[in-house]
This record gives C-alpha cells, sequence and structure tokens, in this order.
C-alpha cells in the first residue's frame, strides 16, 4: 500500500497541525510500503533534520517529504494545491497509489481531480467545521462561506473521513449519513516519566490567548491552598510573553508564573518532566464542543502527568474524572481547586491515576492511529 497525505502547513512550523500531521506520515511509513508527506517548504534544512530537531522523530526510511517551495506567493494555496497536483501525477506514473488524504478543506476539488485519474481512495482528515455556519459561533462566518460550500459538495462523495473523537462522528453523521466515518484519535509517544519528587508544577501548553482559558488556570490556582508554581509554554515571542505577565499580573501572583517560548519536542519533554498536573482549561465554544483534540492532552499522558481538564465532549473523552484526572465546569473554580490540593498532597492517589495513564496509554500511540486507518483504507479497498 502506498498513501499520499497532503497538508498546506509550512515545514517547519510551530504550528500543532505540524506536530500532528508529522507523527501521523511516520507512523503511517511503518505501517505501509510507502508514504508522502506534501508540506510547503519553510527551511533549507533537511527533513531529517527538521523532525529530528523540531519533533524529536527518527524519520521512517518508507517516509518521502516533498517539501514544495511554493512558486510566486507562498499565501495562496491554489497556487500549492496545482504544484501537489501535478507532483502527484508524476509520481502515479511509476507508482501505483492506494489512497490520497488531506485535511485541507481547500483542496477537496483536487482530490476528486486525482481519483478520477488515478483510480485511488481518497480521504479526509477532520480539524474543523463548515458545513452549517449557523453552528459556529467562534468564527468569522463571512470567510468561510467558501469552505461550506466545498464541504458541502464534496463530503458526501468521498471515501471516508477520519475523525478524532466519536463526538465528531456523532457531527459529520448528522450531515453526512452515507459517508464512511472512522474514529482514529490524536495518538502520543510514550516517554520515560520523571520520578515524583521531580514534579512541582501546573502545567500548560499551547497558545497565550485569553480567549483559551489560561485565566481559569491561575484563577484555580489562586484558589488553592498550594498556590503552587505554574508553567506556561507558548509565547510566540518575547514580545507575547511580556504582554501575558502584564495582563495576569491581577489575577496571579507572577513570581510564580514561568513563561516559556514555543520549544521543539524534545525541550517540551524536558520542561514537562517538571510538571505535576497539566491543565486543558478550554472554554465554552463550538470548536472545542465538537471538534478539538488538544495534543496538549496527549502530551502530559505522555509522561504520565495527571490532566484537570474542562467540562466539554471533545475532552470526556480522554480525560476521564478521578481516574486519570479531573474535570471541573466554569464556575465551578472553587470545587476543582480542592481538588487540585489533594492531587498535589496525596502521593497515594497520585500515582493511582499514573497507572490509569499507563493503560491508557497503550491504545492512545500514534502506531496504533496509524494502524486504524491503514486498515480502514484496506478494509474500503476490499469492496
Amino acid at each position: 500500500m502506498k498513501i499520499i497525505y497532503v497538508h498546506s502547513g509550512s515545514f517547519p512550523s510551530s504550528s500543532p497541525s505540524i506536530t500532528f500531521t508529522s507523527n501521523t506520515v511516520n507512523s503511517l511509513a511503518q505501517e505501509v510500503d510507502k508514504c508522502y508527506f506534501f508540506v510547503k517548504k519553510n527551511s533549507h534544512d533537511s527533513p531529517e533534520m527538521i523532525f529530528n530537531k523540531l519533533l524529536n522523530l527518527d524519520k521512517s526510511e518508507k517516509l518521502s517529504i516533498k517539501s514544495i517551495e511554493v512558486l510566486f506567493n507562498q499565501r495562496f494555496n491554489s497556487i500549492y494545491y496545482w504544484q501537489v497536483y501535478f507532483n502527484i501525477l508524476k509520481i502515479s506514473q511509476s507508482e501505483k497509489i492506494s489512497a490520497i488524504i488531506t485535511r485541507n478543506v481547500t483542496f477537496l476539488p483536487f482530490l476528486f481531480k486525482l481519483r478520477k485519474k488515478l483510480a485511488c481512495k481518497i480521504y479526509f482528515e477532520s480539524h474543523d467545521f463548515f458545513t452549517d455556519l449557523t453552528l459556529r459561533n467562534d468564527i468569522n462566518i463571512k470567510n468561510k462561506l467558501k469552505q461550506q460550500s466545498i464541504e458541502q459538495r464534496y463530503l458526501p462523495h468521498i471515501d471516508g473521513i477520519f475523525c478524532l473523537t466519536q463526538t465528531q462522528i456523532q457531527l459529520y453523521s448528522k450531515y453526512y449519513p452515507k459517508t464512511r466515518l472512522f474514529l482514529a484519535r490524536t495518538g502520543l509517544s510514550i516517554q520515560t516519566a520523571s520520578p515524583l519528587n521531580q514534579r512541582k508544577y501546573l502545567g500548560y501548553v499551547g497558545s497565550l490567548d485569553l480567549h483559551k482559558g489560561i485565566l481559569n488556570l491561575l484563577k484555580i490556582a489562586s484558589l488553592s491552598q498550594h498556590k503552587p508554581e505554574v508553567v506556561v509554554v507558548g509565547a510566540k515571542n518575547e514580545a507575547e510573553k511580556n504582554t501575558f505577565l502584564e495582563r495576569v499580573k491581577g489575577y496571579y501572583d507572577v513570581s510564580k508564573i514561568t513563561v516559556y517560548l514555543w520549544q521543539d519536542k524534545k525541550s517540551l519533554n524536558k520542561i514537562l518532566d517538571q510538571v505535576k498536573v497539566g491543565f486543558v482549561t478550554l472554554s465554552d465554544t463550538f470548536f472545542n464542543n465538537y471538534l478539538t483534540s488538544p495534543l496538549k492532552i496527549f502530551d502530559y499522558l505522555s509522561k504520565e502527568i495527571p490532566v484537570i481538564g474542562s467540562k466539554l465532549p471533545t475532552i470526556q473523552e480522554v480525560v476521564f474524572d478521578n481516574k486519570n484526572g479531573f474535570l471541573y465546569e466554569l464556575g465551578k473554580e472553587d470545587e476543582i481547586a480542592r481538588k487540585l490540593d489533594i492531587l498535589m498532597s496525596d502521593e497515594k492517589l497520585y500515582k493511582k491515576f499514573q497507572l490509569n495513564i499507563i493503560n491508557q496509554a497503550k491504545d492512545l500511540t500514534w502506531k496504533k492511529r496509524a494502524e486504524i486507518i491503514v486498515k480502514s483504507i484496506a478494509e474500503s479497498s476490499a469492496k
């Protein structure tokens, strides 16, 4: 089996999508004869160097990264898509392509052109939803009318959609009841866990935009008896870091907050070695309720770090209350602060959560995700 995965992201970049797609294709390559990964060129470094330095990955020998230098202007995806299209046709002259996957809505028309020419299977990987814009209260609807039209036209006729959560499957099945939907959760790479006596921080990985819910973390920390130190990873630059610290002065003692710029995977793992509890403090939006599958959760779980997460459907699929962490509702920060204090001080409970995480993580690896995708393609091809 030979698979092509098309992504419009710049390679390398600090976008979570590059971490997600790179781990996906590298794992796929280990399960099939060949995997091609199309991305926008953003460095003169070799793909092997980028994989190792940025993502802490050893690139599979069966993974071929097609890093495309976009003609004229990198901002125009249509130019990049035509370049990808002709590159795929060139590959097909010497190799039989089994399937092509994309997570980019605007590449779907090109995907259908390719299926017609190559007689291959085509799949969409869900990470957003524009089919019914009346549901969206979290985006500028006028900017997504094109994506809405493309989804409505093409998704009913695609060979399958890979969804990250059961919540996504329920959403897509309502609008596309005849389209095959497959659950392929976000993956993780199991890491060596740090000793308990090394862990002291509350941890947050992600955007510093306040609407992401980071203020909820600080409020919970302020209500706790421990008043723990907080480590935040994800500032775009020093200016954003300083602005953030200035804005949160009224919420928590900034002397207890350490903010890092965005980190490569190896550096992030070293920081997580000192994190005792990881936070996923998402606000109540359509995207967070139905579409998200935050990489930060899987980063925490990979290091056996219990998670405190918002009580939202997508989060509840991987964070289980009083098993691998705690769930909390907005407005009930007092309640979760008390539970945080217990988790920070009760070593027996903490180790119980760790054991549950170890057992859970076995079914959440990138390898497991790749196996599910390959099996789904094989079953579809057999019909």
